[in-house]
């Protein structure tokens, strides 16, 4: 009896097919979105190489684009790199296709990923009528359109004005991100002074104040002896009183007398002339050489001025 009825059992089992598995494989997991930066996480910005329009000098291209990466190193949790890093980790193809991506986001997103950069900052200078107009582009790589984009203009002079657009500029593209402790917003001294370095050479002002110095040892020298002749001549017309004394010889002390004064009296006019052009000169020399660093050699991106030194 108990057989046959787990032989029917077994028979309605089969009948009504197999049992629901009890195990299912789990879902594909959903990739997690990229997390969004905020302002104090470390944020990786290349700056891609200027594009030009109009005839920029070479020399004051140099000069914008290292103070833009250096205004752009500022800042809290950024890291900027340069035209000429990025041109130095550029592949072949890359290099070829970075040229010309100022005005296109998708482009310089491709590069900034390929290099693995969280942003491009792309750049134009562009010269026409006796201005300039530069237009900073942010583009982050996460989206193919540009984040922020800052457009001034200036007037042309000595490429100074440039510069001096740098630091409000950057801080438009940058608003949710402060200055690094002890850095101070815009270009210093020093970069403009590379840029336009004054026209001297340090050896003219050395020149000058070494000759004003021998000049005034010589008059101290020439002043003494003066003395020592007027010392004596008073001593011999003293002694006249009492003794004779030779009339040549106190003539001959009053010659030296007034040789030396009048010698001494020149050298001073000489080390005071000196002094005086030692001191206008120290305004315009380049104490710091920066006009013996600029040098005319093959630079990246076909221009033809490299700049010594770092900005």
């Amino acid at each position: 009896m108990i057989a046959s009825l787990l032989h029917a059992l077994l028979a309605s089992q089969l009948w009504l097919g197999p049992l629901p598995e009890t195990a299912q494989s789990p879902p594909a997991a959903i990739p997690a979105p990229a997390p969004r930066k905020t302002p104090g996480a470390l944020l990786r910005v290349a700056l891609s190489p200027t594009e030009v329009v109009g005839d920029v000098p070479a020399r004051v291209l140099v000069a914008f684009e290292q103070s833009l990466t250096g205004e752009v190193g500022k800042y809290e949790g950024v890291l900027a790199t340069g035209p000429d890093q990025l041109a130095d980790v550029l592949s072949t193809e890359l290099k070829g296709r970075v040229r010309g991506c100022a005005q296109d986001p998708e482009c310089l997103v491709e590069v900034a990923g390929a290099l693995g950069e969280d942003e491009i900052l792309a750049t134009e200078v562009v010269l026409d009528e006796g201005s300039y107009a530069v237009t900073l582009r942010r583009v982050p790589v996460q989206a193919a359109s540009s984040n922020r984009v800052e457009t001034r203009k200036v007037k042309r002079g000595n490429g100074s004005e440039l510069l001096s657009l740098v630091g409000a500029s950057v801080q438009a593209l940058y608003p949710e991100r402060g200055l690094k402790p002890g850095r101070t917003r815009g270009v210093d001294k020093e970069a403009f002074e590379r840029l336009n370095p004054p026209p001297l050479p340090n050896w003219v002002f050395w020149t000058s104040a070494a000759t004003g110095v021998v000049a005034a040892i010589g008059g101290v020298t020439y002043g003494l002896l003066a003395k020592d002749a007027h010392d004596q001549y008073q001593t011999l017309a003293k002694q006249s009183t009492s003794s004779p004394v030779s009339g040549a010889t106190l003539q001959s002390l009053q010659s030296q007398m007034d040789s030396r004064s009048k010698t001494a009296n020149i050298l001073f006019g000489v080390a005071a002339g000196f002094g005086v052009a030692a001191g206008v000169t120290a305004f315009f020399t380049d104490w710091h050489g920066y006009r013996s660093s600029v040098q005319v050699q093959p630079a990246p991106r076909g221009a033809t001025v490299a700049l010594g030194g770092s900005f």
